[in-house]
Formats: structure tokens, sequence, C-alpha cells
């Protein structure tokens, strides 16, 4: 009979864990937790999920405040805008956007900032 190392057994408890995430899809946090007894966030793929939705969050706040600047201004943005801007997935491509979104003297102005900053550079 083998006996394997408590890092090799943790390590297949682990693979084992992703198992079992893997089948049960809808487990939540604090399932989690208390089934394999460990914290996810103290994993360096928690983390990274983490991160993730951190940026997704940062990045949709964004989205949403160049369009309520727009609403504000303008009032309804149309459909089509509205797509467009949330389409854009850096942040830093929004910033500007926002100004414009409060210096433009009309939506068509805004609409052709717009196009430019979707066209890919040259």
């Amino acid at each position: 009979m083998k006996v394997f190392s408590k890092q090799q057994q943790q390590q297949a408890l682990d693979i084992l864990g992703l198992f079992v995430l893997n089948r049960f899809r809808q487990l939540q946090y604090e399932e989690v937790i208390a089934m394999l007894n460990f914290d996810l966030m103290e994993t360096v793929a928690g983390q990274q999920l983490h991160d993730i939705g951190h940026q997704k969050g940062l990045l949709e706040d964004a989205q949403e405040m160049v369009l309520e600047a727009l609403n504000e201004r303008f009032g309804i943005v149309p459909n089509g805008m509205i797509q467009q801007i949330r389409t854009i997935s850096l942040r830093e491509h929004l910033k500007p956007l926002m100004r414009q979104a409060i210096r433009c003297p009309d939506i068509e102005s805004f609409k052709e900032m717009l196009s430019k900053a979707l066209s890919p550079p040259k």
C-alpha cells in the first residue's frame, strides 16, 4: 500500500473539488466552503476570478456612466448607440467618451465621436 504525502493528498482533494464544482455549477460560495472545507479566495484561481469580476464591474459602471450622461444631456439615447457603448471592453476607451458626452453640443456630434472610438486604429 502506497502512502501519499499531505501535499499530494491535498492536491488530489483540490482536483476532486474542481470536478465537484464542475458537476454542480449552481453551488454558492458558502456551499463550496462547507462542502470542500476550503475558501476559494485562498487560491490563485479564486483571486483571479475575483479580479475578473471586479474589472467587469468597473467596466459596466463606466459604460453606465456614459449612458447616464447622454441621457441627462440629450434625453432618450438611441438603442443602437446604447449597444455600441456596451460593446466597448476597455475602460480607457470610455473615459474620453464620458468627456464627450458632457461636452458635445448634440447627440449627433457624440455619435461621430463614438464611431471614431469604435473604428480600429489605422
